[in-house]
């Protein structure tokens, strides 16, 4: 019923879209649910950590490559030596690799055309922006005890992570909920980057991939549909034998050291 309602939006005036949207706010916004921390908590955490293998993804998954299909995003995150390659689909085929730590160190494209000045510098936010969101639909249970998170029990499989500081968007809270060994089934988000508080979507079509790392394809709500694809996970990167994708973020990267006296990223 919303989507018909979103829908419907596309064909009126603004102000009419704006009543629209929060009228949909008032129907579907939820207060962040109150839960209490301590052992069971974490034990519930340890089962998802569990359930979703995070060892093989932090230990056994070098690199892995996805398209987010709502948008045609495809990423390339090496996590070894945290590169990021992201392309962007429309008519400037924008393709963007960085390095995480040093987002100064960039090279980006449009088509086969190296971009430089203002529009690599607009490239790189665009990359940089989807990444952050897209990667998070992959694996949003690699970071449920970093630096900054509080875990609270709000019943025996929902789980409230909040992110209180550190990260993109510190303030954040989701609510998982799990089955009954702790893979999760659905997510509420209390989000600075979704004006509807509490929404929610599911975790479905679990795949495990070569490395052993496990991810949920598609989620589903009433507003809008996430799937993911064309997923492959590397033990290790560059595969012997074959050519580095990076090889132009490298040529930048030893051009900076070169001028700063540094040694470049091998």
């Amino acid at each position: 019923m919303i989507k018909k309602i979103l829908l419907t939006v596309l064909g009126i005036t603004l102000g009419g879209a704006l009543i629209i949207l929060l009228t949909i706010r008032l129907v579907v916004n939820q207060p962040l649910p109150e839960g209490a921390s301590g052992p069971a908590a974490e034990a519930l955490t340890d089962r998802i950590i569990a359930a979703t293998n995070q060892q093989a993804w932090k230990e056994n998954t070098a690199a892995v490559e996805f398209r987010f299909d709502r948008r045609g995003n495809e990423h390339f995150y090496d996590r070894r030596r945290d590169f990021v390659e992201v392309r962007l689909p429309g008519d400037e085929a924008l393709r963007v690799q960085y390095n995480h730590k040093n987002q100064n160190q960039f090279a980006a494209f449009a088509g086969d055309t190296p971009l430089e000045g203002e529009a690599a510098a607009e490239a790189l936010r665009e990359a940089i922006k989807w990444h952050v969101n897209d990667v998070f639909w992959l694996n949003p249970f690699g970071m449920l005890r970093a630096p900054g998170t509080t875990r609270k029990l709000v019943a025996e499989r929902a789980l409230l992570v909040s992110y209180e500081s550190g990260g993109v968007t510190p303030g954040d809270s989701y609510l998982i909920i799990t089955d009954e060994n702790g893979r999760p089934e659905r997510m509420q988000m209390w989000v600075s980057v979704i004006p509807i508080r509490g929404l929610e979507f599911t975790f479905e079509g679990w795949q495990e991939f070569g490395t052993g790392a496990v991810f949920s394809t598609i989620h589903n709500n009433n507003l809008s549909d996430v799937t993911l694809s064309d997923i492959k996970t590397y033990a290790a990167y560059p595969e012997p034998g074959t050519a580095d994708r990076f090889a132009p973020l490298l040529a930048k990267i030893s051009e900076s050291e070169a001028k700063s006296g540094g040694e470049a990223i091998q």
